[in-house]
């Protein structure tokens, strides 16, 4: 609780400070936060679609000594390429990159969003993504599925 009043007396001291230009100034954090997670959801679903095809295991998601461990190596070395590749394209008040003239407002994340999901697929070709599985199967073993009848609702 107090680190949320904390959080929210700043925040408004920022917007109270910054209230003459505040639609330019949120625009501009809606595009950081864009900077932010685009490498990010590039990962997710290059991991989801093209590494693991679905198969993870709830268990060991929350278990930081699990088969996933606490950190991913290969994701945060994706995401830092990723996040890299977008710099020289930004386009905020703040930071300008030397690029976004060439490019236009916003674009840093569109084609190299691609930068990040490339490179999450190449530092993937050295995983076990069998062993992966059969550990997520073994790890789950005894949780209900989406197919069992137990799960079925009478209307």
């Amino acid at each position: 609780m107090v680190t949320l009043l904390v959080t929210a007396v700043l925040a408004s001291a920022i917007a109270l400070r910054s209230s003459s230009d505040f639609v330019a100034r949120f625009g501009d954090l809606l595009a950081v936060l864009l900077y932010l997670f685009t490498p990010w959801t590039a990962i997710n679903l290059v991991d989801f679609y093209l590494v693991r095809h679905g198969h993870y295991s709830i268990r060991e998601i929350f278990n930081a000594h699990g088969m996933y461990r606490r950190w991913n190596w290969r994701g945060l070395a994706a995401y830092g390429l990723g996040f890299a590749a977008m710099i020289p394209f930004f386009s905020t008040a703040c930071i300008s990159g030397q690029l976004r003239a060439h490019s236009g407002r916003g674009s840093g994340h569109a084609g190299w969003t691609a930068v990040a999901g490339v490179a999450y697929l190449v530092a993937c070709r050295s995983m076990n993504v069998d062993r992966d599985r059969s550990q997520a199967a073994a790890a789950d073993a005894g949780l209900e599925t989406a197919d069992d009848p137990r799960l079925v609702t009478r209307l």
